[in-house]
């Protein structure tokens, strides 16, 4: 079967979006060059990655790695944020080996964080804060929050 390949970063190293409020199942497919995490604040239905499919749950980080195959099945209008971003915006971080190095992941693909909702909730709100206005300095700043974050 071949699955399509998604690019919605083209040339840029980062991108953060709030999710669109819409219930839909999407498709099995990848992100060849770039890892994605998305943060549900609020939602219901189910995120498969790979062959692994896990409930949604409100206060959730996933982490779907490049080359990974994921998709959707909302059934409850999702809140939250997506953040794709490329090998070299994090070529310095802590975590860089482990975050794009052959699989398996080292740590679980969905993390719910309900009891510290709020911090990460702020968290996720001023990085795109800081994308969306493009404020002097943002890449730093925004390195600076993915660092806490991740």
């Amino acid at each position: 079967m071949n699955l399509p390949i998604k690019n919605k970063l083209q040339e840029d190293l980062f991108r953060i979006k709030p999710m669109k409020p819409v219930i839909k199942t999407t498709l099995p497919h990848g992100h060849k060059d770039y890892l994605e995490i998305i943060y549900l604040q609020e939602g219901r239905g189910h995120h498969q990655i790979d062959h692994r499919k896990f409930a949604i749950s409100p206060a959730t980080v996933y982490w779907v790695l490049p080359g990974q195959v994921h998709h959707w099945e909302l059934t409850d209008i999702p809140k939250g944020f997506v953040i794709m971003l490329r090998k070299d915006f994090l070529a310095d971080h802590p975590l860089y080996d482990l975050l794009f190095s052959p699989f398996p992941l080292p740590f679980p693909h969905a993390v719910e964080l309900s009891h510290i909702e709020p911090a990460i909730t702020g968290i996720f709100e001023a990085m795109e804060k800081e994308f969306r206005d493009l404020l002097p300095n943002f890449r730093a700043i925004v390195q600076s929050f993915g660092c806490c974050s991740i």
